[in-house]
Parts: structure tokens; sequence; C-alpha cells
């Protein structure tokens, strides 16, 4: 439960009262001022907020207003108790009273009188007196009505302590921040930091939830103190706090809402990193009488507690160099079922499960997924929510196998029971109708809950440009989008049913080419699984087609494949995509397919590229092979682009923040690539994007790279280089010299390329990793051993790590 801060103003001295002034004790060294023989229930629940007092210290609250009698009348109630604390040695007198220390109009307060009548120290506050859910006591200072607490000894002049009581470190810095230090609202201490609300909103009273939050000793919190506050007000308030504590003072929302935006916006405004809380501290009854904790919840419109978030803050970075870094965790726990030893010492994002899973906390609740991935940005970004604990489950073209069951249903059997009931799963990876179903049983066993059909068509049918078709296939520019799975009821981020009725599954042939030689004029498909298009605007005749016309059907053009090579023939040939009916009013002049938007993003510098394309298509005719209104210029055009002008430091950022000119740049080189000849051998890489997870318990797991992984091919000439690379046994990494002058050494795999660990070792200072490309087809997540193609390539990898060239073309 959440308690509310409860105020207290005594009456007017002069206020007429019928029954007389009572104290009884409320607690160990407490005592209660109340009118009648019983003090009422919220009295007694002060107390118990307030009790037990420290061992020098006594505690007194006044509830009710003091009558004719007025101080004078308090302090002799008061006398027996007081009495008894003077000889116990009791030397502080908290006196829990609102204006317990004003002395207005030149009359002596009540905490003057008890101070030089019994010879205690006496705290006390000019104006109200709030008690704080944890049992601190606050005191603000209001236009025309000043408070504090005041220190009243003996032959001393009061001196003022402060708004709260324990004072803690960061009050100080505080207390130089006014009230109008933002512009067109309002800053107001509170018991947890400051609070800034609009100037034309009404100010909160001390019942209030901003008067329930409870301070935290290590830090101060900015409070929103209605929806839509705006960063710049934001960032006047933390820019008017010293540096150190504008380091750590965390952004809290107390109506729910999701302030990670709200944060980068103030970090790009102040120039320095921000931190946001998710959810309020809450004050929560233990399973003993009595005893109590604080911990963070998340919190609905209005202010009701739910669910204990598993990130509690994040830190929020600026802009830098035009670059906008990822937001990282900063605080967090681990889900119950994941605690004790699996996680000291464990990172947030990598929550070991055992070989093959891990999980990772997000804001919005949990991931799950294979050990050689991070959380999808869907995942990641997910937006906060005070009524939803999103399971995020596996990456996108990654199986989802039988081996994950065990430890979800773990999980949620572990999970709070407020937190369980408010799950929503959200599956990522390849989910077969077994998996499904299983989980479908989870579901009823453990009572969490799945979208709704209509929501997760919704989410199916919505094509971002950045979408995989099958098997992690990007689409061909021009094709139909794919139908939505009919009757799944999970949001998914899996790739999509097919158009065409899919192929067979393209066996693996370890001493053969996984991939046909763009000189036969048969495309190539380096990362292509079943049912891949063989080129824009090639038909095919299909019963099962869900998303074309039968007259659509009926008039598509067939276009002539030429015969298999002889070592193809066991292969079948890839299913096309149905052709898109051209609309027969004026295209409009905004660019319509990736080639054209390509041509339209590169702007003056599309020339130069596309004379490197040009060059490279009159050496090699088959280049040219299935090509449509230009699209294979545009497509090796895009891989000159890649391999000469693209700052790999920023790719990944621009991919994260789905950049669309950078999305439409790997879509056209997905194509290009397919157009390049394949290699067949070892290439070395430093690309940090393999390089930084290499361990040596990733042995047998699959790695995969958000962007094209760039390498060198192995030759015997140079020696190795001495930062940490890889080795990688190539199947369709394509050779680039082509495209630029690379003397035929400089490889590039495309960006859905898996790659199998088969060894990490150490040679020299460098850490080297020893890597399997992965057939298209295979989107396994890895076993811990090794088949023996693994091991015969394994043995290939250790043979050429003497010959390995000293530096790689480009880091991937």
């Amino acid at each position: 439960m959440i308690r509310r801060g409860a105020g207290r103003r005594a009456g007017r001295a002069g206020a007429r009262t019928a029954r007389p002034l009572t104290v009884t004790p409320g607690g160990e060294r407490v005592h209660l001022v109340h009118l009648g023989d019983r003090p009422p229930a919220p009295l007694t629940d002060l107390a118990g907020l307030l009790g037990p007092a420290g061992q020098d210290e006594v505690v007194v609250v006044v509830g009710s207003s003091l009558g004719d009698g007025g101080v004078d009348t308090l302090c002799d109630e008061l006398a027996p108790a007081l009495e008894e604390s003077r000889k116990a040695d009791i030397r502080v007198l908290r006196l829990v009273m609102s204006a317990g220390a004003d002395e207005a109009g030149g009359r002596h307060s009540a905490a003057r009188l008890l101070c030089e009548r019994w010879g205690l120290d006496v705290l006390a506050t000019a104006g109200a007196a709030v008690v704080v859910p944890d049992g601190s006591l606050f005191s603000p200072d209001l236009p025309g009505a000043p408070g504090g607490w005041w220190h009243f000894s003996t032959g001393q002049v009061p001196r003022r302590v402060g708004s709260r009581l324990p004072v803690p470190d960061w009050e100080p810095a505080l207390e130089r921040v006014g009230r109008e230090t933002a512009d067109g609202h309002v800053v107001e201490a509170v018991p947890a930091g400051l609070l800034v609300r609009p100037a034309q909103a009404t100010a909160p009273v001390v019942h209030a939830l901003p008067y329930a939050v409870p301070p935290d000793p290590d830090r101060p919190h900015v409070l929103l103190g209605a929806p839509g506050v705006p960063a710049e007000a934001l960032a006047d308030v933390l820019a008017a706090l010293p540096g150190r504590l504008r380091r750590s003072a965390r952004l809290l929302s107390l109506d729910g809402q999701d302030l990670i935006g709200t944060g980068r916006a103030v970090a790009d405004l102040i120039g320095a990193e921000t931190q946001v809380a998710h959810g309020i501290p809450v004050i929560t009854e233990g399973a003993a009488p009595g005893e109590t904790s604080v911990s963070l919840r998340m919190v609905g419109t209005d202010g009701t507690p739910s669910w204990r978030p598993y990130v509690e803050s994040v830190v929020c970075p600026p802009v830098r160099d035009g670059v906008r870094p990822p937001v990282r965790v900063g605080a967090w726990r681990a889900p119950a079922g994941l605690g004790g030893e699996r996680t000291v010492g464990a990172e947030p994002d990598a929550l070991p499960l055992d070989g093959r899973w891990k999980a990772a906390v997000t804001p919005a609740g949990l991931w799950i997924g294979p050990r050689s991935t991070r959380p999808p940005r869907a995942a990641s970004d997910r937006p906060v929510a005070h009524d939803v604990v999103a399971v995020d489950l596996g990456a996108p073209r990654r199986a989802l196998d039988d081996s994950l069951w065990p430890h979800l249903d773990a999980l949620l059997r572990d999970m709070e029971p407020e937190e369980r009931e408010r799950a929503v799963v959200h599956v990522h990876g390849v989910l077969g109708a077994k998996g499904m179903d299983r989980l479908r049983r989870l579901a009823v066993r453990h009572g969490f809950s799945l979208l709704a059909p209509e929501q997760t068509a919704r989410a199916t049918q919505t094509h971002t440009p950045d979408e995989s078709g099958p098997e992690g296939e990007p689409e061909p520019e021009g094709s139909v989008p794919a139908a939505p799975v009919p009757g799944v009821p999970l949001a998914t981020t899996s790739a999509h049913a097919p158009v065409a009725s899919p192929a067979p599954d393209v066996p693996h042939v370890p001493d053969a080419p996984d991939v046909p030689d763009v000189s036969s004029g048969e495309p190539a498909y380096a990362t292509a699984g079943v049912g891949v298009g063989v080129g824009v605007g090639v038909g095919v005749d299909t019963s099962t087609s869900t998303s074309t016309s039968t007259s659509t059907r009926e008039n598509a053009v067939r276009t002539p494949v030429p015969p298999p090579s002889e070592e193809s023939r066991s292969r079948p040939t890839p299913v096309a995509r149905p052709a898109v009916p051209q609309p027969s009013s004026p295209q409009p002049s905004a660019p319509q397919t990736d080639h054209e938007r390509l041509r339209a993003s590169l702007g003056p510098f599309w020339e130069r590229h596309a004379k490197a394309a040009t060059q490279a298509m009159t050496r090699m005719p088959g280049m040219r092979a299935q090509d449509t209104g230009g699209a294979s210029l545009a497509h090796l055009a895009a891989v000159h682009v890649y391999l000469t002008a693209v700052d790999a430091s920023e790719l990944g950022t621009a991919v994260a923040d789905d950049d669309e000119s950078t999305l439409t740049l790997l879509r056209c080189l997905e194509w290009g690539l397919r157009r390049l000849p394949s290699y067949r051998g070892a290439v070395v890489s430093t690309g940090p994007g393999l390089t930084t997870r290499l361990t040596p318990d990733l042995v047998g797991t699959r790695l995969d790279s958000e962007v094209p992984v760039r390498g060198t091919a192995v030759e015997a000439t140079c020696p190795a280089p001495p930062a940490d690379h890889v080795l990688i046994w190539s199947v369709t990494g394509r050779r680039t010299d082509a495209l630029v002058d690379g003397e035929g050494r400089e490889i590039l795999f495309s960006r859905h390329s898996g790659f199998r660990v088969l060894d990490v070792v150490r040679r020299g200072p460098a850490t080297v990793g020893l890597l399997r490309e992965l057939p298209p087809h295979d989107r396994s997540s890895g076993t811990a051993e090794l088949s023996g193609a693994d091991t015969a390539l394994l043995e290939r990898l250790r043979t050429a790590l003497d010959l390995s060239p000293a530096a790689p073309a480009g880091p991937s």
C-alpha cells in the first residue's frame, strides 16, 4: 500500500474547544496530544510512523487545536511525560506541530516555552508539519507562510535546520533553486526534492501525492507535477543544481508517463547525461507487523501503485557529434527467478539461463533470447506501461526451440503475482506451430495475457521499410507485402508468411558452393532462404497466394530462367514473388522504389558511385542478370557507397535509430551483393560487431551482426593483425574487387549472415575467434557440440591462423 503525506496545523491559541487536551502514550517515547479520551485513528497511525523514538529523544505529536489555554495548557498537560524524559537523560524533543516554532506578533512559541521550561533542545517547524510515509518530517516554505524546521536550545538564538528531518546531504544545494527558475512554471520543494508544475496549475495540498514520495538520502528527485511539463523547464531546474547533484538527480513522473523521451531532450539541452526513474518510491508493508520497506513501483495516472519494475532508472546521454548514444540501464534488479549466485557480477543484459539462453531486463519488462545476441530494439525501446509487464522472446530470424520453454516456465512461475497477471508476451524469433502450442499452454498455466487477435493482425500487417521477408530476406523492391499469419494470438516481429508457395529447404553441401555463380546468368542469393524472389517484376502463378487477385495471377508474366549448371542441379530453383500490378494513373514525382530513393538521397554524389557500378558491369556483364528498370545499377552503386563513403563507427547507431536513408542503402546493398561473385575460404575481420563479443563460453553459439561485415581474404603474404580479430570460413561472402581496387582481397558479408563460433583462442596480445559462416537457411541458435562439418572447418581455420593478413579492409 502507498501512504499519503499527513500535515497537521495547530489551531490559534484563542481557539475555543469544548473538551480538554489529553496526552496519550503513542509508543516508546512517543506522546500524542488530542481531544477527548482516545486519540483518533489518523493520529495513532502517525505515531506508528514516528516511533519508536531514538534513545536520546522524545516525540510529541499535537493533533488538535490548543483551546483557550494556548501553549501554557500544552506545557501543563505534557509536564508528567517531559519530567519523566528529563529524568531518563533525554535531551532532544521533536515537536510535530504545525506552527510550533511560529513567534509572529511577539508571542512566545510552543517550542521556546518547552525549551526554557524543561531545558530540552526542541526541533519544531514554523509552518506546516508534514509526516512523510517513511517517518521523516517535512515543512514547506510557501508564499507568505515560511516554514522549515528550527532548533531551539537554552540560551541560544533559534537557528534554521532545513526543510527536512533528518537533513539529507543534498538539501542545502536545493535551497538555491528559486520558485521561478523555470519560465512559466513554479518550482516547489517537496520531501523527495523539487516539484515542477505549470504556473497556472493549482498548488498541491500537503495530503497530495507529491508530499507522499519519501526522500532518497543519496539523491534528489525532480517531480513532474503535471503531464506535458516541457524539457526546457526541466533543463532550467537541472542547470541550477551543482554538478554533483545534477549527475545524480532523477526525473520522476507522478502519473506513470514514460519519461525516456523527455530525459533525452533534457540531456540534449544541458549537454550532460540525465537520469530518469521508472515508477515512484513507495512504502510497502512487510510480513511482520510494523515492518516496512521502500521500493520503486509503477503508477497509473491517478498515482495508484502497481508492479515493481526490473529497470529502476536509465541514463539518457546527449547527442554527441550528431550521433545519439543508446539509453543505458542505471539501477536495476533481477526477476525473482534469476536472483542469487547466478546474477552476481552479471550485467543487466546478460543474466545467464544456461549455455544457450540468457535474460535481460528492459524498461518495459524482460527479454529472453540467445546468449550471442542482444535484445532487439523493439524490446529495449518498448514504452513503459504501469499495467503491462512486457516479456519479449528471441531475436529476428533466430529459431525459438524447445530448450527455451523450461526457462520461460520457471521465470513465470517465480514471478510475483502482480507481475505475472500483467505479463504480455511478444515474439521476435521464428516460432513453429508446436512452439505456439507450448506458449498457449504456458499462458493458461500461469495466467498471463496474450495480445488479442486483432492487435496481432495490425502488428503483422504493418510493413516497415526495414522488415524482412521469409527467412530474414529483405523484401524485393516493388513486391507485394506478405499476408499476416492467421490465428496467431501474439505480437510478432518474425518473418511474414510468404506470398508464393515455398520451395523445399535448400540442403547444405559443405564442399559445394552455396550460391550459383553470377557468370552463368543465374541470380546469386547470398542470404536467400525459401521463397526468395529471383528478380523484380518476375511473376509466378500459384494457387496459394493470399495477396494477389486471380486476374493478377492469370496475367503474370513469366521470365525464362537459364538451365542450372551441373553443380547446382540438385538445388531447387528459387521461387519468385508475384509481380505488382502497375497503376494506370501517372506516377507521382516522389521516389517510389528503393533505388530511386537511394539516388535522391545521394544527390550530386550519385554520379561518382554510379560510374563505378557501370564500369563493374562492363567488365562483368553477368551482373546485369534479371535487371529491371536500372535497379542493378543502383544496387551495385549502393555496394560502392558502403565500401567507400560510409562511416562504420556511426552505422550501428543509424540502424538502431531506424534512419530511413541508411536502411534504404542497406536494402539496396543486399541486392547488390547478390550480383557479385562469391568467395570460399578464410577471411579475417577486426570489425567490433563480432570481436567485442568473443568469450570462450560462446563456442558453438551463433553470432549475428547488425551491419554487413567487412573482411580480407587470407593470403600467405602478411602477418596476423595485433588487435582482436576473427577468422571466418566464408561460403557466401562476396568479392568486391570488381567495384573497388582491392586486388581481390576485400570480402563483404550480408547483414543477414550468421556465424557459428568454433573456437576462441589467444594469439599474442590478441583474442582470435574462429567462425564458420552458416548457410542462409540455418536459423538455429547453435549447440554446444560441434558437428563433423564444424570440426573439419575448424582445422582449416587453425591452418589459416598462421597465414592471416596484417590488416583487414575495414570494420563491420
